[in-house]
């Protein structure tokens, strides 16, 4: 199976996706992050083509918490519709845990759902850790050593903020993904808190909240934990726009672009640059997790 590493490069170009009292500022330390990439991993779905090569179907980022065989991700990274069903028949999901800092080596075991809130747009994976791990032969020398350390429970698993530390209005925020753009390594994005909004669902009447942010967010970040200057996670990365009825790019009626002489609604509208992301706020990831076990407090 060594063409995960060969063939990853051209994979992941394709990559789909409360205010507190404390405030948490500061940009990430480098003592955080030397931990913090660890725990930051790669959630895809491969499936065997008629050929018998395995192939990319579709895929996003995860986080590890609670525990190194625990990854909470976004619902729609590991969902199936009927048309990627009959593309991928059979398909799998793998998770890849990165060896090295740079995220350019990665150690592949198989995983299932174990929980899903679709409203929320979020999900929990087990990795079955007890499978001789793919790729184990071709990665780094230090990959016996990273195998040991991951089923061993020592490998870098993220706690989850208390409510009362934030994230506040403006609190600096990073994620560390797998976005389809510039590369395939892990791909640091820093930006804020900007702001909340508070989402009801007309079916169930059930209100959640997205925490809006204006770090930069691509297709492949989905599912990426949303971290704060301690390495706590804080949201979830589900879409890029700040909710589900807005637009996710400000667009604006600038230009007579078919040369009518007019500026009007028959024209294309400009992009002004103004995008907001939206990630599942720290409210309603610690209630999700607190339901399934997988709840990791803080430690001093």
């Amino acid at each position: 199976h060594s063409f995960r590493l060969a063939g990853l490069l051209s994979f992941a170009a394709i990559l789909a996706g409360c205010s507190g009292l404390t405030a948490v500022t500061g940009p990430a330390n480098a003592g955080s992050l030397a931990t913090e990439w660890k725990s930051a991993v790669q959630v895809v779905w491969y499936y065997y083509a008629d050929d018998g090569e395995e192939s990319f179907c579709s895929g996003g980022s995860g986080t590890l918490v609670g525990s190194t065989n625990k990854v909470l991700t976004a619902a729609h990274v590991v969902a199936r519709t009927w048309e990627e069903e009959q593309e991928c028949p059979g398909a799998i999901i793998w998770v890849g845990y990165p060896v090295d800092a740079r995220g350019q080596s990665f150690i592949w075991w198989t995983a299932e759902v174990i929980a899903q809130d679709d409203l929320l747009d979020v999900a929990l994976l087990l990795v079955d850790l007890t499978d001789y791990p793919d790729d184990a032969d071709y990665v780094v020398d230090d990959a016996v050593d990273a195998i040991q350390s991951i089923r061993d429970g020592s490998w870098g698993v993220r706690p989850i903020a208390l409510e009362e530390s934030g994230p506040n209005l403006g609190d600096e925020l990073h994620v560390l993904a797998y976005p389809g753009i510039g590369g395939w390594g892990i791909t640091y994005t820093a930006g804020h808190a900007a702001g909340w909004s508070l989402i009801t669902d007309e079916a169930t009447g059930k209100e959640f909240e997205y925490l809006k942010l204006d770090l930069t967010v691509a297709r492949g970040s989905s599912g990426a934990g949303v971290l704060n200057a301690r390495g706590e996670l804080v949201g979830v990365v589900i879409q890029s726009g700040a909710d589900a009825e807005s637009d996710t790019v400000d667009c604006r009626l600038l230009a007579d672009t078919n040369e009518d002489g007019e500026i009007d609604e028959a024209d294309t509208c400009v992009s002004t640059g103004g995008f907001i992301n939206a990630a599942l706020s720290l409210h309603d990831v610690r209630l999700f997790l607190d339901r399934f076990g997988a709840l990791v407090e803080p430690t001093e």
